[in-house]
C-alpha cells in the first residue's frame, strides 16, 4: 500500500471541510427592497455605536438624583432640613404605621448614627 493512494494521509483537504463536511454555505443577502437608507453617513453611526457608554455607566446616572438646588446640601442646611422633614413626617403620620410614620423611623435612626459617628470622630481627633 503506498501512501500516495491512503485518503487519510493526504493534507489538501482546508480545516473547514473537515469541520463542516462539506463546502461553506455562503450566507444569504437580504432582500434589496429590505434595505432602508439612514439618512446619516455611515462613519458618525460607527462613531455612535463605538463611543456609547458603557451599561453600567447608564445605571449609575439613571441612579444618580437630580438636585435642582445645591445650596441644600451645605452641612448646616442640609441638618436644618433633615430635622424640618423628620418633624414634618412624624406631624403628617401621627400614630399610623404607615409608609410616613417609617419614613420618619429611619430618618431617626439615620441622625442616631450620624451623631455616633460625629461622637467617634471627635474621639478620634483627639488622640
Amino acid at each position: 500500500m503506498a501512501i500516495g493512494n491512503t485518503r487519510i494521509l493526504t493534507f489538501d483537504t482546508g480545516i473547514e471541510r473537515i469541520i463542516s463536511g462539506g463546502e461553506p454555505a455562503a450566507p444569504p443577502l437580504p432582500e434589496r427592497n429590505a434595505l432602508t437608507p439612514t439618512g446619516e453617513p455611515p462613519r458618525a453611526r460607527l462613531d455612535e455605536i463605538l463611543n456609547a457608554p458603557a451599561s453600567d455607566e447608564q445605571l449609575r446616572a439613571s441612579l444618580r438624583p437630580h438636585i435642582a438646588d445645591k445650596s441644600i446640601l451645605a452641612p448646616g442646611r442640609y441638618q436644618t432640613l433633615l430635622d424640618e422633614v423628620r418633624a414634618e413626617l412624624r406631624e403628617r403620620a401621627g400614630e399610623a404605621r404607615d409608609a410616613l410614620a417609617q419614613a420618619a423611623t429611619l430618618l431617626d435612626e439615620e441622625q442616631q448614627v450620624r451623631e455616633l459617628f460625629n461622637t467617634l470622630r471627635t474621639i478620634l481627633v483627639r488622640a
